[in-house]
C-alpha cells in the first residue's frame, strides 16, 4: 500500500472548483431541455456527471487509503444515499402530475430513474459505491489489476454502446449500467493513490493539457456530428465524453496551486459554498427550473437568458438548501 504524503488530508480546492463547473453544467443541461435551441451547446457540459463520479471516488479513496473497508462502510454509504433518493423521489412524485394508475407502472416510471431529471444519478451512485467497495475489499488496487479492469471495462463498454451488441434490454437500461462508469472508478482510485507522484512530475502539465485539447470540446463535436445519439441519457456514454471528462479532471486536479492563484478569495468562498450543497442543487434544480418554465409559459417567453437564469437557479437552490439545513434536514442536500 502506497504511503500517504504529508498534507494528504488537506482540502483540495480543485475538487470544489470541478464540482462547481459540473453543477453549472447540470443546471445548463436541464435548463436547455426547455429552450430547445440551446440543446447542442449543452453537449459541452456532458462532463458534469463523470466529474461527480471521479470526485466522489477520489475523495473516498483519499479518506480510506489506509483503511480496510468493512460491510459497515458499504451499508452506511448506501443508507446515506437512500435517504435523499427516497425523499426527493416522493416529493417529485407528489408535485409532478402522473398519468399511470397501475402500482407497478408508477413504481417503474417514478422510482426507477425516470421520475425526475437527475434521479438516474442515484442509481449510478449505488452501483459505483458497490463496485468501489468490491475493488477495495478484494484488494484489486494493484496497478496491474486496475489496468486489467480498466481495459476490460472499456472493451465491454465499446461492445455495448457502439452497436456490436445492442438489444432492447441494453437500450432500456441506457447509461444506468455500471459498466459505463467503472472506468471512472479505476481512474479515480489510481489518481488518489498516486496523487503526489503525478502532481510533482515535471511533464504533468503538458501531458494533461495536450490530452485535454485533443479531446475537448473538438472530439465531442466530431462524435456528435458523425455518430449522433438520439437518447439524451446515452450521451454521457460517448467515448469522447469519457476521454474529455477524465482529462479535465486530471488537469485541474494536478494544477491545484495554479487554480488557487487564479481565483480570488471571495470567489473561492462562493465556489466552496456551491460545492458544499452540490447534492441539494442537483436534486432541487429540476423543481426550480419547472417554476421558471411556468413563468416563461405564462409570460410567453420564448428564449431565456442563460447568463441570468443559470446563476439565479443556483442561488435559489443554495438558499433552499440553507433553509433545509437550518431545519436539521441537511441529509437531503449534502
Amino acid at each position: 500500500m502506497s504511503k500517504v504524503p504529508e498534507g494528504e488530508k488537506e482540502e483540495l480546492f480543485s475538487i470544489h472548483f470541478l464540482k462547481f463547473l459540473s453543477l453549472i453544467g447540470v443546471v445548463f443541461i436541464h435548463y436547455s431541455f426547455f429552450f430547445k435551441e440551446q440543446r447542442f451547446h449543452s453537449e459541452i457540459f456532458r462532463f458534469c456527471v463523470p466529474i461527480f463520479i471521479l470526485s466522489s471516488v477520489f475523495l473516498f479513496e483519499r479518506a480510506n487509503i489506509h483503511k480496510e473497508l468493512g460491510l459497515s462502510f458499504l451499508s452506511k454509504r448506501l443508507l446515506r444515499l437512500s435517504i435523499p433518493f427516497i425523499c426527493w423521489s416522493v416529493v417529485y412524485f407528489l408535485i409532478f402530475p402522473h398519468r399511470q394508475t397501475a402500482p407497478l407502472k408508477i413504481l417503474t416510471t417514478h422510482f426507477l430513474g425516470y421520475g425526475w431529471s437527475g434521479q438516474y444519478y442515484f442509481f449510478i451512485l449505488f452501483q459505483v459505491t458497490i463496485i468501489y467497495f468490491f475493488i477495495r475489499r478484494v484488494k484489486l488496487i494493484n496497478g496491474y489489476y486496475l489496468l486489467a479492469i480498466g481495459v476490460s471495462t472499456l472493451i465491454i463498454y465499446w461492445i455495448l454502446f457502439y452497436g456490436i451488441y445492442r438489444n432492447a434490454l441494453v437500450l432500456k437500461i441506457s447509461n444506468r449500467l455500471f459498466i459505463y462508469w467503472t472506468f471512472y472508478i479505476i481512474v479515480a482510485i489510481w489518481l488518489a493513490r498516486n496523487y503526489s507522484n503525478i502532481r510533482n512530475h515535471k511533464y504533468r502539465r503538458s501531458v494533461w493539457l495536450v490530452a485535454l485539447l485533443m479531446s475537448f470540446p473538438l472530439l465531442i463535436s466530431l462524435e456528435e456530428h458523425f455518430y449522433p445519439i438520439t437518447g439524451r441519457l446515452e450521451e454521457y456514454c460517448k467515448v469522447s465524453i469519457l476521454i474529455a471528462s477524465t482529462c479535465l479532471f486530471g488537469l485541474v486536479l494536478m494544477e491545484e496551486s495554479l487554480v488557487k492563484i487564479i481565483i480570488s478569495d471571495h470567489l473561492k468562498n462562493l465556489i466552496r459554498m456551491v460545492s458544499k450543497y452540490s447534492l441539494g442543487i442537483f436534486c432541487l434544480n429540476p423543481l426550480v427550473i419547472t417554476m421558471f418554465q411556468k413563468v416563461a409559459i405564462y409570460y410567453r417567453i420564448q428564449n431565456g437568458n442563460i447568463l441570468i437564469s443559470i446563476p439565479l437557479i443556483i442561488i435559489i437552490c443554495v438558499s433552499i438548501s440553507l433553509v433545509l439545513e437550518k431545519l436539521k434536514l441537511g441529509v437531503l442536500i449534502k
